[in-house]
């Protein structure tokens, strides 16, 4: 189980998100392993399920998880279990306000309502707070 760290962490119904950490590896690409079948047809194709659904996807998740221009967070349920993904790409701050949304459930977790309740968290996370 995880517990999400409170400063870094936004709930939306059923959906806490927060950045990944270390901690969250070995779920995550479990998840990624397990939903393969699922999260395929949706992803681009990186030539290599290693570096797509193993470990060197959570090391690319960690190493820009959270930068001026990308917002990467981690969807817990409830119970603490990763449930899943949501993320911010390309933002562009100022006037134009603008950025790109991708997100994806784990396939033992679909129509729950998490995916819905992690982009909620994200967008009021992105558009309500500011950032320190």
């Amino acid at each position: 189980m995880y517990a999400p760290r409170v400063s870094d962490s936004e709930s939306q119904g059923p959906v806490t998100i927060r950045h990944p950490d270390a901690i969250d590896r070995t779920a995550f690409v479990a998840l990624r392993r397990s939903s393969l079948a699922h999260l395929q047809p949706w992803e681009p194709d990186l030539g290599d399920d290693e570096r797509q659904f193993g470990d060197a996807s959570f090391d690319r998740l960690l190493a820009r998880c959270d930068t001026e221009n990308e917002q990467k967070f981690v969807m817990l349920n409830d119970e603490g279990r990763l449930v899943g993904y949501v993320g911010l790409g390309q933002i562009y701050r100022g006037p134009f306000c603008s950025c790109y949304m991708g997100y994806w459930v784990g396939a033992a977790y679909v129509r729950r309502g998490y995916g819905i309740a992690g982009v909620r968290a994200c967008l009021d996370r992105a558009f309500t707070r500011p950032r320190p």
